[in-house]
């Protein structure tokens, strides 16, 4: 198994907020800019590369970009593949403007320059293979700064020259998650803005992460007591993420749910008065049709034991945690798909039932959702993860067959699903429904 050098390098600097076009993609809609504005790009060097480079080690670096995907009237920033030297001051390579409105592809080399100091003659470090070139979405270049992980593979050459063993290596970003607040249309939501993140202790990890940075980042975050590797890769990442949750929920002594985001960061949400029994009557008899299993257990067993809606939250951020960890082993090429036949569908399940929950809320505990800002951050926090893994996860073929898509259309458009969808509209506003769950 190769070794992964996890870095978050990237930084890009968007320059406007001016909105001129728009696209839907999947779940949600993207805004994008013209042309006439740029985004910023720089890479400074994480600890872990600068030690790599040296005489006899890392000399050069190789820096591309590619677009795809760009508003109508936008044409893309490409950026061919040159080789440069570099040393641990950073990388004179990449000093560049890309054009606002494409999704972008960056494929980063780290190898041994030739002598004519214009290729790699050996590479040691690589994102430049199917499933683990980073991609950035166009929908994200309207924030003043995003943090991007690139996923760095050792090559043979690397591991023979460079002396890197095949366990995993995870970088901490350098910045963590996105603190600033993206300028969004004039309506939109940031949960960045309301939220208030609280720090996870960090725990050693060696393990196979199977290809998933998200895995690793939860095994990296929850006490060896606490992690569960019963069943595949993608049960581990759910229930482990149950653990983490709950070793943060015992550190207070207030009625609180704990919800981890990553890279270190989640937030504790107030629970609302006791109600969790009333949520099943806000499901569409439809969409019970499409879930009835979770439905059953989750909905109706369950809340014999346990009676805190917050409780269906835990739930849904853990099977964000399955369809993440998923879909990243997917496109790094390590997912076994005999360990679950439909990472997918779950956490469709609980976008729709946890959205019914804000109807059963406003019933019982109204002041709860009119003064609670984090329970709103939070909402938005796990449902945006929820419709980016969906919408990754919806790219691979594999996962053509899954129930999952079925379900997202009934969220979306049937008849008996309006009130839940008119009670996220009145929370969250139409224009943060519409990016989010396109409707």
């Amino acid at each position: 198994m190769p070794t992964v050098i996890q870095t978050s390098v990237v930084h890009l600097l968007c320059a406007t907020s001016l909105f001129v076009a728009c696209r839907t993609t999947g779940v949600g809609g993207n805004n994008y800019h013209n042309n006439s504005h740029v985004s910023s790009i720089e890479m400074p060097l994480p600890d872990k590369i600068k030690s790599l480079i040296g005489p006899g080690k890392i000399t050069g670096s190789s820096f591309a970009v590619t677009p795809s995907r760009c508003a109508a009237g936008v044409t893309g920033t490409k950026i061919e593949p040159v080789a440069k030297p570099v040393d641990a001051a950073g990388l004179s390579a990449v000093n560049e403007k890309l054009a606002q409105g494409c999704d972008y592809t960056f494929v980063l080399s780290f190898g041994k320059l030739d002598t004519a100091g214009t290729k790699l003659e050996k590479i040691y470090l690589t994102n430049d293979s199917d499933g683990i070139r980073t991609m950035i979405e166009a929908a994200k270049t309207y924030v003043p700064k995003i943090l991007v992980n690139i996923v760095l593979h050792v090559t043979g050459d690397g591991k023979s020259d460079l002396r890197i063993d095949d366990q995993a290596i995870s970088v901490p970003s350098d910045g963590g998650p996105n603190p600033d607040k993206p300028q969004l249309p004039a309506g939109d939501y940031d949960w960045r803005v309301d939220a208030q993140l609280s720090d996870v202790e960090t725990y050693a990890f060696t393990g196979n992460n199977y290809g998933s940075i998200f895995y690793q980042d939860v095994m990296s975050h929850t006490p060896v007591a606490s992690r569960d590797f019963q069943g595949g890769l993608s049960t581990h990442a759910h229930e482990t993420l149950h653990g983490l949750h709950s070793v943060m929920r015992n550190k207070t002594p207030a009625s609180d749910a704990f919800f981890y985001f990553e890279q270190g960061k989640g937030m504790y949400v107030l629970e609302p008065k006791e109600n969790l029994k009333d949520v099943k009557n806000h499901i569409g008899a439809s969409f019970r049709a499409l879930a009835q299993s979770r439905y059953d257990l989750y909905l109706v067993t369950q809340t014999n034991s346990w009676t805190n809606t917050l409780y269906i939250f835990d739930e849904w951020n853990a099977y964000v945690a399955t369809t993440r960890s998923a879909v990243e082993s997917k496109k790094s090429g390590q997912w076994d798909p005999s360990q679950n036949s439909d990472p997918i569908e779950g956490v469709v399940d609980f976008m729709y039932f946890c959205s019914a929950s804000i109807l059963s809320i406003k019933n019982i505990d109204p002041d709860y959702l009119k003064n609670n800002k984090q329970f709103k951050a939070n909402f938005a926090m796990i449902m945006e993860q929820s419709s980016k893994w969906y919408n990754e996860g919806k790219k691979e073929p594999l996962w053509g067959p899954s129930k999952a898509w079925a379900k997202m259309q009934n969220f979306q458009t049937a008849a008996d699903g309006a009130p839940v969808r008119a009670a996220v509209k009145e929370l969250m506003g139409d224009a943060w429904t519409l990016r989010v769950l396109g409707f």
